[in-house]
């Protein structure tokens, strides 16, 4: 139903299906337990984790409810957590870290109305949002690792006594959460139909050991000594570090030049603390980015781009990581460059790289990012200047819609990130079933929580 229609209290309407539903906690135990199945949970950048929520009694035990609840210390979760709860005292929502109330509400009585919360993260302050409406906002610069691996929904992390019975009385609707993006910067209408996975799925390219993609000499990826960029989607599932050179390799502009000239351009990731790292190799001092954000356990979008100043400047999730001034002639093999993808070598024992890569993109000739930018929509499309296009098909490996032939070595295959780049969790939709989870992750019912056909819309 319409957001007007839940602000005076017309209940749900008969809309099914999934996104059509709730889970319903009856306040004694009910939780959801999600698993991640990487690195997911970590935050250390921007995201948002919204929901609608509809109480008529948050009082019973004299207990804060939780709404969900976050920990990076399964050993001590109270105070070492993030969680949002609706507290009985004062009937306001309010975001605790490590058990300190950090932002407040207004107040919001408990009745039979749904009710659509947010809590983000632009840069270092965590904002919350309430039917759309700016509660406030506080320092948070801390990196939240999120080790515990599990995200709660209707419970605290620290559930035995005294803080037993801080279970949510009540229904949770459409939980998303979304990472590294800025989705609310302002006050909005809050959604009026089912939450969706943010700009949808998308395809990419399996490397494992030995796969990698091998590109025909072509001249037109020459970059030489102007502009370019280079970008894509990469999830790194690990860097074993093997063999010498030992970096991940992402891309080359020249595989079979590999770190014999300072002509080849690479994009890596450093092995002992999983960072991005582009670079130009001959001997001596190299054309070096040292990155600081660990790409390990997510999908993060990275670029590489030279400006009309010759300064190069690395980006993961659109912040720039790290920059290096130089006018180097990037013109591997006298101007015919032969790209590699997900591997250094043919035989898969050097600069292995473990994870997955998507939208291949690169631009010569134009520096498509020169600062700070918000993550593009995807898949990527063939725009002026595209030399090279690939690492976007659901059926095919080597498919490259503009670029040269990519031949396959070993055996990379395709798959589709059902969550895209962002969006980790989906859920509490399904009218049916309470363990239905979008992305892909598994969910635990504790208790007796169960789903239900009540819904927001």
């Amino acid at each position: 139903m319409a957001i007007q229609q839940m602000f005076l209290g017309i209940p749900s309407g008969s809309k099914t299906g999934l996104g059509y539903g709730s889970v319903f906690f009856d306040g004694s135990g009910d939780d959801l337990e999600i698993t991640q199945s990487g690195k997911e949970f970590n935050i250390d950048h921007h995201f948002s984790i919204e929901c609608f929520v509809k109480s008529t009694n948050i009082s019973s035990s004299g207990l804060f409810k939780r709404i969900w609840s976050l920990t990076d210390n399964a050993s001590d979760p109270l105070f070492n957590g993030l969680c949002l709860s609706w507290e009985y005292s004062d009937n306001r929502f309010k975001v605790r870290i490590d058990d300190t109330i950090t932002l407040t509400s207004s107040v919001v009585n408990p009745s039979d109305v749904w009710h659509h919360v947010v809590v983000l993260r632009i840069f270092d302050y965590i904002q919350m949002y309430v039917d759309g409406v700016w509660q406030g906002q506080a320092l948070w610069n801390e990196n939240f690792n999120g080790s515990a691996g599990t995200f709660k929904i209707g419970e605290h992390h620290s559930d035995t006594a005294p803080h037993l019975g801080s279970t949510f009385p009540g229904r949770i609707s459409n939980v998303r959460w979304i990472q590294n993006q800025r989705i609310y910067t302002g006050a909005f209408t809050p959604p009026s139909a089912p939450l969706e996975v943010w700009r949808g799925s998308s395809q990419y390219v399996d490397f494992d050991n030995a796969d990698g993609l091998i590109g025909a000499a072509d001249s037109n990826l020459n970059i030489g000594t102007g502009t370019f960029t280079f970008e894509c989607w990469v999830y790194l599932d690990d860097t074993p570090g093997t063999g010498s050179p030992s970096y991940a390799r992402v891309f080359q502009l020249d595989g079979p030049t590999g770190n014999g000239n300072y002509n080849n351009l690479q994009v890596t990731i450093n092995p002992n603390n999983q960072t991005l790292h582009a670079w130009a190799y001959g001997g001596g001092n190299p054309v070096a980015i040292v990155g600081s954000r660990s790409l390990l356990g997510q999908w993060h979008h990275i670029a590489v781009v030279r400006d009309s100043s010759n300064v190069i400047t690395q980006y993961v999730d659109g912040i720039a990581d790290g920059t290096v001034t130089t006018s180097t002639d990037f013109s591997p093999n006298g101007g015919n460059p032969r790209p590699r993808i997900g591997s250094y070598d043919t035989g898969g024992t050097n600069g292995v790289f473990n994870g997955k890569i998507s939208n291949v993109r690169l631009l010569v000739g134009t520096a498509l990012y020169t600062s700070d930018f918000a993550i593009p929509e995807w898949p990527l499309t063939n725009i002026s200047n595209t030399k090279l296009l690939c690492c976007q098909s659901d059926s095919s490996a080597t498919a490259a819609p503009v670029g040269p032939t990519l031949t396959a070595n070993s055996s990379p295959t395709v798959g589709t990130a059902s969550g895209g780049f962002n969006t980790v969790v989906l859920c509490c939709q399904d009218p049916d079933d309470a363990t239905t989870e979008t992305c892909g992750k598994t969910i635990t019912v504790n208790d007796n929580a169960i789903h239900d056909s009540d819904h927001p819309f």
